[in-house]
């Protein structure tokens, strides 16, 4: 793909996956074709590395590293991320930031500053696969 305008026309078109992609950089982590691709085409793939990171503790449920991360962090909600998890890539003082939340009525639980080659904004929904893997896909994979 060649620009911006053709990435997120295709973008809109995964509504599933054939594939799960995973490699030994984040071993916590599979992802989808959707995934795949908008980190590929888009060079955003330090957004695998920060869920990557995340999912390991949030997984284990270590309140002990996600209170040094996030000091206030609602214990409430953290409990509800053990299952699933909503991300997205959002501008926050024109700034992109990776933000985590454990549903749509909570506010964000972390706003990670990030540097991306390219800022487009998106939703990426989390589940848990196993104890210690988690299943990325597209908010439209889901």
């Amino acid at each position: 793909m060649n620009n911006i305008t053709e990435i997120l026309n295709h973008l809109v078109k995964f509504t599933g996956t054939m594939n799960y992609y995973q490699c030994d950089q984040y071993p916590y982590l599979y992802w989808t074709d959707g995934v795949q691709f908008y980190c590929s085409q888009l060079n955003n793939m330090i957004i695998l590395e920060h869920i990557n990171y995340y999912s390991k503790y949030i997984g284990e449920g270590n309140l002990e590293f996600l209170k040094t991360v996030e000091p206030n962090i609602d214990t409430e909600q953290l409990y509800l991320l053990k299952g699933v998890q909503f991300w997205y890539v959002t501008l926050i003082n024109s700034s992109p930031h990776l933000c985590c939340r454990a549903d749509t009525d909570y506010p964000p639980l972390f706003q990670i500053p990030i540097s991306l080659t390219y800022n487009v904004a998106q939703k990426f929904y989390c589940q848990r696969h196993s104890t210690k893997k988690w299943v990325l896909m597209l908010n439209s994979e889901y």
